[in-house]
């Protein structure tokens, strides 16, 4: 097996760099420069380096993978004058990218939080959707729902940040697809049932 590369060894740790993996690669990229390395596990070696930035501007990139697209969210400007947040999907054949979306004004504002400034966000990935927050002020979860060439952006409140959890403690966030047969074993006893109502 090949050995990691040298600037994501001197990187690793989850604060330097992000990973998004499917059946075939893992992709990591190290969040400030955009530098990425692609590792095959089948033939265990590592190809790249990749620029996925896009935009020369970015100073913050994630990837993840929302169903079998790669893709990469940037940040653009300066942690404390942000401009914008856009979103590519990548080609992992040649590591091209296509502009997909970038994130309404309002949103922006929502996910920079009281502070106004955004020195790096996380990226979730599940299926056909994103979802972003501000690693330092997560009370705004962005979330975007990728379809044909377009995005639906919207967000909800993070339901679990409060006063008192702000102040030195870190949380960690994750996503996945959760069908009806999970939430019915997560009930409890088989004899106890979960229905789905509706309105209509």
């Amino acid at each position: 097996c090949q050995s990691m590369p040298d600037i994501l060894k001197h990187s690793a740790a989850s604060t330097w760099l992000s990973v998004a993996a499917n059946r075939s690669k893992m992709y990591v990229t190290e969040k400030a420069s955009g530098i990425t390395y692609s590792f095959s596990p089948e033939n265990k070696t590592w190809s790249g380096p990749y620029d996925l930035r896009p935009d020369p501007t970015a100073f913050f990139t994630a990837v993840g993978f929302a169903g079998d697209d790669l893709i990469l969210a940037g940040v653009m400007g300066r942690a404390q004058n942000v401009k914008t947040l856009r979103l590519w999907k990548i080609k992992p054949e040649t590591m091209e990218f296509d502009q997909i979306g970038e994130i309404p004004c309002e949103l922006l504002e929502k996910l920079k939080g009281e502070t106004s400034e955004l020195s790096s966000i996380s990226l979730l990935t599940a299926k056909n959707f994103a979802y972003m927050y501000n690693n330092s002020d997560p009370e705004e979860i962005i979330m975007c729902e990728i379809g044909d060439g377009e995005c639906k952006w919207g967000s909800v409140k993070n339901l679990v940040v409060n006063d008192e959890r702000r102040i030195g403690e870190r949380m960690v966030m994750s996503c996945g697809m959760v069908e009806i047969g999970h939430l019915h074993r997560a009930m409890g006893p088989a004899n106890r049932k979960f229905l789905v109502k509706s309105d209509a």
